[in-house]
């Protein structure tokens, strides 16, 4: 398999730390008394700085998910240098979503012409995009088609963020929330055969793919349904959050980084490579912990959540975009992809680029 392709859009609305600190003292103002309101703010700006987010993009009015989504599948489709009708299967791997069913791989196919393709969703929280990629990985490597294309559009920021809390106990279980940006990736993926003839130059298929899943730390990140009462202990604090982005928001970070170097420590292969690049998803500041307790080389890292936040499952293949077009990617590289999960899932992928 090769990836010929891989594009990003964003929206246009840039959104600061002071501005996530404003927002929740304003939706608090008649709620809490000023040294309250202060006291979160402290804890606001504390989170934020020690996971090092800084900027993050959601929509303006007026800018709607799909057109960024379509906006990235029409650059991909023009970089890749492939037609409509070359698009043998598509598989949407985003968080964010207009509904449950039907899959939104039919959108993709209805807006796109790919009338070729069949589509599905895979769903992994922030490790979609990597479980999407080794899906294609297996159908390429298996012969059943030669062309695909990975979509997601992380735009429910504006959904499922809740600034109103009750106490900084309900605070804690926001401050993850505080972190997302939105982004909408498309990803171009052919086999050997295809991309030896035109996709890009030959590549050998060195793809290696790495999942761990902790399912005792389930709760500890999670968008609730109305009906989460029929599936979780009636003590759950989720229960009373549908619709809502809720985490443990330090134990999540506690728990990403131990499982993480665990996870690559337990795998020999990870372990006995090198890496030209190191993508992780939204660990920030906390990336080069991991790093030194693995001792990969830390100038490898290529971090991209100071700038676009937690774009959940867009991170990975918006970090390879912004890398491509910066000049710290090129072909030929050897890339390392890190994505801690909700679930709890910790996943790897290596690959030459």
């Amino acid at each position: 398999m090769k990836i010929v392709a891989v594009d990003a859009a964003l929206p246009s609305r840039e959104v600061t730390n002071d501005d996530i600190a404003m927002w929740v003292a304003k939706a608090n103002r008649d709620r809490h008394d000023k040294r309250q309101l202060a006291e979160f703010e402290r804890r606001i700006y504390g989170f934020l700085h020690a996971g090092g987010a800084e900027t993050r993009y959601i929509r303006a009015d007026g800018e709607r998910a799909v057109d960024l989504m379509d906006s990235a599948v029409r650059q991909a489709m023009e970089r890749a240098a492939v037609e409509p009708d070359d698009i043998e299967f598509i598989i949407y791997v985003g968080v964010g979503r207009g509904w449950i069913e039907p899959s939104m791989a039919c959108l993709i196919q209805l807006n796109h012409g790919f009338r070729r393709a069949s589509g599905f969703d895979v769903v992994e929280a922030c490790a979609s995009w990597l479980r999407g990629v080794q899906v294609a990985h297996s159908f390429l490597k298996s012969g059943a088609y030669k062309t695909g294309i990975i979509v997601n559009c992380e735009c429910n920021s504006h959904e499922y963020l809740t600034l109103e809390v009750e106490d900084e106990t309900d605070l804690e279980r926001h401050l993850a929330s505080f972190t997302v940006g939105e982004a909408a990736t498309a990803t171009v993926v052919t086999s050997d055969d295809v991309s030896k003839n035109g996709g890009g130059g030959e590549c050998d298929d060195d793809f290696y793919f790495s999942f761990s899943t902790f399912s005792e730390h389930l709760e500890l990140s999670m968008i609730p349904f109305s009906n989460a009462d029929q599936y979780l202990p009636p003590e759950s604090p989720m229960i009373d959050s549908a619709n809502q982005f809720i985490t443990d928001s330090r134990k999540l970070v506690r728990v990403a980084l131990e499982k993480s170097v665990q996870a690559f420590r337990d795998d020999p292969r990870l372990m006995s490579s090198a890496y030209d690049l190191i993508l992780s998803h939204s660990l920030g500041r906390a990336c080069l912990h991991v790093g030194r307790k693995l001792k990969l080389p830390l100038d490898k890292y290529f971090d991209i959540s100071p700038r676009f936040g937690n774009t959940v499952s867009a991170s990975i293949p918006l970090g390879i975009a912004v890398a491509r077009d910066e000049g710290r990617l090129k072909r030929g590289d050897h890339l390392l992809a890190l994505v801690p999960s909700a679930g709890f899932t910790v996943g790897f992928a290596s690959f030459t680029y």
